[in-house]
Order: structure tokens, then sequence, then C-alpha cells
């Protein structure tokens, strides 16, 4: 399992280099460069932080877990939409993949997340 901060730290190059939505921040790299580039899911590049192809997919599985968190905190258990991100942040960290599949199946398979994001 990997720790909450690099999977953050996963999740914001996921979005900065697949989804184009800016840099993560310096305090998210700062926290996480090490474990990430000792597991792998990252390489330095000209002074900045790229996705492996292992970090990519790690990336787009804490995005999925964290749009699906969203649509299960609204669309099933009611959240206010100003209240759900955080509590969809913590639930990222925490679905294990057969979880995350029966959240999926619950959900209808959908295709985006309350923001119109993919899932």
């Amino acid at each position: 399992m990997i720790c909450p901060e690099v999977e953050e730290l996963l999740e914001a190059l996921y979005v900065h280099e697949v989804e184009n939505d800016g840099y993560p921040s310096a305090e998210i790299v700062k926290n996480a460069a090490q474990d990430a580039l000792s597991l792998n899911f990252i390489e330095s590049v000209d002074d900045k932080y790229k996705l492996t192809d292992a970090g990519t997919d790690a990336g787009r599985g804490v995005i999925r877990r964290h749009r699906l968190a969203e649509l299960l905190l609204t669309d099933v258990l009611a959240v206010k939409a100003e209240e759900f991100e955080e509590d969809a942040c913590r639930l990222e960290h925490i679905l294990k993949d057969d979880v995350e599949e029966k959240v999926c199946i619950l959900l209808g398979h959908p295709t985006h997340c309350p923001h119109g994001n993919i899932i």
C-alpha cells in the first residue's frame, strides 16, 4: 500500500501530466518526492518531477478512487457539495481494489465525477 503523501503527489502529477491542470504544490512535492522516487513512481527531469509508467498507473488509480468517493458521498450519502471534497480525499487513500470495484458497481459504473471530470 502506498502512503497517502505519495498518493497525493501521484494524483497531482497525474492531473498535471494527463489532464493538464497545473503542477503540484512545492509542499506536496517536497514531502513525498523521495518516497515516490524510491518506489520508481517518478523521475527527475530538468529539475521537475515526471511520472514513470508505474506512477501514471498509480496516479490514475488514486484519481479514480477520489472521483468514485466524491460520487458516493454526493449521490448516495447526500453530502452537500461544499462539504464532500475533504472526505473524498480521505476515502481515496483507504479504498482497497475490491471495495473500489464494489463502489463503482453500486454507483452504476459512472463515467464522470460531480465536477464533470472523467473517472
